[in-house]
């Protein structure tokens, strides 16, 4: 993985992504952005999918839509990777608070 000029929440994200690609077998995989955990990985539920983690907090859109973006394109040649479009699309939250994550079936 080449990690120059990432700050540390890029490099975390990547690595943990990494890490469950290596050790579990799951068919596919979606990166998202989210302002409810809970809702959103009912949602991956209820389409099938099984393994749910937030990988960073982000307390601007901006940073949220940039780092989703980033994922999504790091990850574009992996056959598992699901994403239909390139990210940093979505509502604005109220609160501020957004969540990066990675579901997989």
């Amino acid at each position: 993985m080449c990690t120059t000029g990432l700050n540390p929440k890029k490099v975390r994200s990547i690595s943990r992504i990494d890490e469950i690609l290596k050790k579990e077998s799951f068919t596919g995989f979606i990166i998202g952005k989210t302002d409810n955990c809970e809702r959103r990985k009912a949602e991956h539920e209820n389409e099938g999918f099984l393994y749910f983690e937030k990988l960073v907090d982000c307390n601007d859109l901006d940073e949220a839509n940039d780092l989703e973006k980033l994922l999504i394109n790091y990850y574009k040649q992996n056959d598992k990777l699901l994403n239909e479009k390139p990210g940093g699309e979505g509502r604005y939250s109220k609160n501020k608070e957004y969540y990066i994550y990675v579901v997989f079936k």
